[in-house]
């Protein structure tokens, strides 16, 4: 019971994580005027799922992703597919005339934003997280600009090193940080 009591007066006397301490700061984002093509670019080049969209004050207003793409670069084959087979005409298939990969991508982004403040402690990060059923919020400033992104991996990154830091020594596995896993001795013969 003294241990508990002692536990919960460390914790007490830190302050709680706020999703500033945890989030990514700085997201790679796309600018609300970029193309699809320079969209696809950027998401290839970084390495991103998905990436927010920003105004020109740096305030998200949607979120685009990789099945984005998809989803309209398969639209478009459709259409020409079905020009081909003769299931559409001419006037209303793509066309020369037709921007194609021009559009800006607010055409095809999701023009929803699921964020939070700075200053959110990370219990109520977690809640919306599993109220809205996303991985993944974005992080704005008093003024609603983007400063940071913050994922579930981040949040069990915090959790995990703040466990590691509050667990004494003498109750940790003996063997913590020594055991290799190796995948042939997992393996059946």
């Amino acid at each position: 019971m003294t241990t508990r009591i002692a536990k919960r007066a460390v914790r007490a006397s830190r302050s709680p994580a706020t999703a500033a301490k945890v989030m990514t700061p700085n997201p790679k984002s796309i600018n609300r005027h970029a193309t699809v093509r320079e969209t696809a670019e950027i998401l290839h080049e970084h390495g991103l799922h998905i990436a927010p969209v920003i105004d020109d004050a740096g305030r998200p207003i949607g979120v685009v992703s990789r099945t984005d793409l998809l989803d309209y670069w398969g639209r478009r084959r459709d259409r020409l597919t079905a020009l081909a087979a003769g299931e559409l005409n001419a006037a209303s298939a793509p066309g020369p005339e037709e921007p194609g990969d021009e559009l800006t991508v607010p055409e095809i982004m999701t023009p929803v934003v699921f964020g939070v403040r700075m200053n959110a402690p990370i219990a109520n990060v977690v809640e919306k997280m599993i109220a809205l059923e996303v991985r993944c919020l974005f992080v704005t400033d008093a003024d609603g600009v983007l400063v940071g992104t913050i994922s579930v991996f981040e949040i069990l990154r915090h959790l995990t090193r703040r466990d590691l830091r509050d667990t004494p020594k003498s109750a940790a596995h003996p063997s913590f940080g020594s055991t290799r896993f190796s995948l042939a001795s997992a393996m059946p013969p």
